[in-house]
């Protein structure tokens, strides 16, 4: 987690969109962000409002050149080899987040 918060440190006071499928899920200037267990929260500025966007932490991580890749795949998480990764891919998914089995870009706009 301490890996983390420091990657993330280039956000701040910059301008982000938070991405799914080329989807603009969020977007603002990050004025601050935080890990508490396991949510990072965002609060970002937009037209002088401030909101806050709460995120699990990611599976996987991986630093891009405009920005961060969160993985929230079970394959990042468990094997695909394994017994357990079956299991979880049968669960009822109906009323699960949108970000399951998704990829969240977190892209760093140039001013």
């Amino acid at each position: 987690m301490f890996r983390i918060e420091n990657q993330l440190k280039d956000l701040m006071l910059t301008n982000v969109e938070f991405r799914i499928d080329n989807k603009i899920i969020k977007k603002g200037r990050v004025k601050v962000f935080n890990t508490k267990q396991f949510f990072i929260k965002f609060k970002l500025e937009n037209n002088s409002e401030f909101k806050d966007y709460e995120l699990p932490y990611p599976f996987r991580v991986e630093r891009l050149p405009n920005g961060f890749l969160f993985d929230y795949c079970l394959s990042a998480f468990v094997p695909k080899t394994e017994e357990s990764f079956w299991k979880l891919k049968t669960m009822n998914h109906e009323s699960s987040s949108k970000l399951y089995e998704n990829y969240l870009y977190i892209v760093a706009l140039s001013t």
